[in-house]
């Protein structure tokens, strides 16, 4: 049950056409939030190894202006 109380979110694993990437939802001050997580070209060790975006809402398979 701890665990449960700790979670702040999900993932999930895809495959597109642009390659693997991950789509899920963060929870922050109680509202869901949509991401994607997608693997970064490195080029040091001290860049991060995925980037995190809001995912922006689709309409008929068209991005819409994001209004949060």
């Amino acid at each position: 049950m701890e665990q449960e109380n700790r979670k702040i979110g999900a993932l999930w694993h895809k495959s597109g056409s642009r390659g693997d990437f991950m789509s899920g939802e963060l929870i922050i001050n109680e509202q869901k939030v949509p991401i994607v997580v997608f693997k970064r070209d490195k080029r040091s060790e001290k860049e991060p190894d995925w980037d995190i975006l809001k995912s922006l809402p689709y309409k008929k398979g068209l991005m819409i202006e994001d209004k949060l």
